[in-house]
């Protein structure tokens, strides 16, 4: 290893901001003959990792074009002066001074022997720290955290092509390793922080540095302790940065490997991380998509843990030990069954965030309370997804209340300050229950419960919020961009390719209205991948009152369920619980739930009897219809004055002859009994009179 003095830090302090992901590598062979004297072994790393697009990358660069992954192509001067921005977009400038898109001309030029290419790739690196002195920088992105830390590691692989490393390239690493010191300038609570200290370490190592590389590795330690729990999940707020992170913390026990130092204790939580990686996987192979995760992202396959289970629908990987997850910082996730019970499109799956602020998490949203759910193969409930590092509008809009399945209370702000705790969360084999409460609203309190009964796929979801003065609280439901939806009283039904939904409100009916791409103010959008907004429709349902509760329930829609099979047909509070009985085609199911625990239960469906008796006939017709269009069975009795009569029904119909009466007027009353699936009923009593020519008229 080649020796390099520490200096004295210098620091350009810069606040840290948000920017979107960095891109997976795509796997290939390397193109750099294993054991080559000028790959330095801490040349490793996302972006530094070789794949199938280097040779064409190489070749773009060396003709003056470049491209950064998920950006199009774009044609740099001959000279740059690091203020382009042709995208218009904070995170290409961010990548842009990461100088990591420029490692194609070192691996494609080590192994063709193309000094050419070797030429080029210094040559910008040369023309980037001389454009960019610490002391006049031209962009904000020049001397920029996460920013540094990728370009040291760039240092790095491109000191190792030098016999003699000159004097221009010693300097940029001094300089780098003084920044990336500097305690004022680090980000000591996320992944910005983290790639600080991998940068530092890399430089560290690579030039045998103990100041450096024991810095760095202190630091990454204490950043460990904060950023992932012992559950294994990070403080991101994000589905997409746990993955991220789990693979950059990875990348740290590998650099710490080829440096010859000793793994510190902390490491060991990232054994941990994989498991909210498997929960957090739907059916169909995308991440669920809460915080900063695209909302078509697909989930990242991790070799030999459940994380590789659910990215691989159950093909390869151990499976996970249970279908109800619940994770300290803020996310619980319900599943019906794992693939070896039941197939891919015949799963549901619910989810729902709670817990610590937004200020707290730097890649979440304005998501508290907010829901999931994905069933028979489809989508059903939506995330908005990140949009990306252009900000903006659709970036305010993604990060807030009005994009997630959540509530909104009209007047009132969104509190990014207030933590959301779990207050329950209990699971059975018939349903799971979270309960979250929550003051993000200032001035009123806000206790959300969502029971999915997994049994027959349904999603409950109960909001009720108090607040000092009259004002309408809004139930926001995200719905796929390809639905069509119609509403009517305490009802809305979509309809499109795949599995469809019905949203069903107890008590009396919320005003309903639907919106898709409005923009001012901006509701009804989603980003389905970085950069990409397609106008989605937000259905809202609305009730006035310093009291509201609204109980919504969710019902999947196959092929073979139609909107006339879905119907709420009771509600009904005993104490504390509350009990809803909905049919599903021909069966009428019963969940009961408080605000801890929830019961599903097949109950008999309700029924409507009716009785008449055409003039001049001397028998009654009677016609038992079930609300669950099953066909009613058992036993009618029919009462004239003293006189009772029983008639068994065939096809819920039955005809009563009446018995022989004297002259007079006489209450006729008739009771369906009931049977193994159908409550008993009665129909309206009727007065008949039978005249002195005993005749029975109406």
């Amino acid at each position: 290893m080649r020796a390099l003095a520490a200096g004295v830090v210098i620091a350009l302090c810069l606040s840290a901001g948000g920017v979107g992901s960095i891109a997976a590598p795509a796997g290939a062979e390397s193109t750099v003959p294993i054991g080559d004297p000028r790959t330095d072994p801490q040349c490793m790393g996302d972006n530094y990792t070789p794949t199938d697009r280097d040779a064409d990358r190489a070749a773009d660069l060396m003709a003056g074009r470049m491209t950064i992954t998920p950006y199009g192509p774009w044609t740099m001067p001959p000279d740059p002066d690091w203020t382009e921005d042709p995208f218009q977009n904070s995170n290409w400038v961010f990548q842009y001074h990461s100088l990591h898109w420029l490692d194609p001309l070192r691996r494609v030029g080590l192994a063709t022997n193309n000094q050419d290419m070797l030429d080029r790739y210094a040559a910008l690196v040369r023309d980037w720290v001389v454009d960019n002195p610490v002391d006049a920088p031209p962009s904000r992105f020049s001397w920029y955290d996460m920013a540094d830390g990728f370009r040291a590691i760039g240092l790095v692989c491109l000191a190792a092509t030098y016999v003699t490393e000159p004097d221009w390239l010693t300097a940029a690493i001094q300089t780098h390793a003084q920044m990336l010191s500097d305690p004022t300038r680090y980000a000591s609570n996320g992944n910005h922080g983290l790639y600080q200290n991998l940068g530092l370490l890399a430089l560290g190592c690579s030039l045998n540095v103990p100041a450096w590389r024991d810095l760095a590795v202190q630091r990454a330690q204490q950043l460990l302790e904060i950023a992932v729990d012992a559950e294994g999940v990070t403080n991101e707020g994000s589905v997409l940065y746990q993955t991220l992170n789990h693979r950059w913390y990875l990348q740290l026990g590998t650099r710490l490997d080829r440096c010859g130092l000793p793994r510190f204790p902390q490491l060991d939580r990232i054994d941990a991380m994989p498991d909210l990686m498997a929960h957090a996987t739907q059916p169909d192979g995308n991440m669920v998509a809460f915080g900063d995760t695209s909302a078509e992202q697909r989930a990242t396959s991790v070799p030999g843990t459940v994380a590789e289970y659910a990215a691989s629908g159950g093909r390869s990987g151990p499976r996970p030990d249970r279908t109800f997850a619940v994770f300290q910082r803020g996310y619980a996730f319900s599943r019906s069954g794992w693939f070896d019970t039941e197939a891919a499109n015949q799963q549901s799956l619910a989810s729902i965030r709670f817990g610590a602020p937004k200020t707290t998490a730097i890649h979440g949203h304005e998501d508290a309370g907010a829901v999931g759910f994905f069933a028979y193969g489809s989508q059903l409930l939506w995330q908005p997804g990140l949009w990306g590092g252009a900000g903006g509008r659709e970036r305010a809009y993604v990060l807030s209340d009005k994009a997630h399945n959540a509530i909104g209370i009209a007047g009132r702000d969104y509190d990014r300050t207030v933590a959301s705790p779990l207050i329950a969360a209990s699971g059975t084999d018939a349903a799971d229950l979270v309960t979250v409460q929550s003051g993000v609203y200032r001035g009123a309190t806000w206790q959300r419960t969502m029971v999915h009964a997994k049994g027959v796929h349904l999603l409950v979801v109960d909001d009720q919020v108090s607040q000092p003065t009259r004002r309408s609280v809004l139930q926001r439901w995200q719905l796929g961009a390809d639905r069509l939806v119609t509403t009517g009283c305490g009802r809305a039904d979509t309809e499109g390719p795949g599995a469809d939904v019905t949203l069903l409100w107890s008590d009396d009916c919320p005003r309903l209205t639907v919106t898709t791409g409005q923009t001012s103010p901006m509701l009804g959008w989603r980003s389905p991948r970085t950069n990409e907004f397609v106008a989605a429709p937000t259905l809202v349902a609305r009730r006035t009152d310093r009291q509201v509760r609204m109980t919504t329930v969710i019902v999947p829609r196959f092929a073979a369920r139609g909107p006339e099979d879905v119907q709420l047909l009771r509600t009904m509070d005993t104490g504390d619980r509350r009990l809803l009985d909905i049919r599903l085609d021909h069966r009428v199911v019963r969940i009961g739930f408080s605000s801890t625990g929830a019961t599903v239960e097949d109950v008999r469906s309700p029924s409507r009897t009716r009785a008449r008796m055409e003039p001049g006939a001397d028998a009654l017709a009677v016609r038992v219809t079930a609300a669950s269009r099953v066909t009613a069975h058992g036993w009618v009795r029919v009462r004239v004055g003293d006189r009772t009569r029983y008639r068994r029904l065939h096809d819920g119909r039955a005809e009563v002859r009446m018995p022989h009466l004297s002259a007079g007027r006489y209450r006729i009353r008739t009771t369906y009994l009931g049977g193994d699936r159908v409550l008993p009923s009665r129909a309206p009593a009727r007065t008949y009179v039978v005249r002195p020519a005993a005749a029975l008229e109406r």
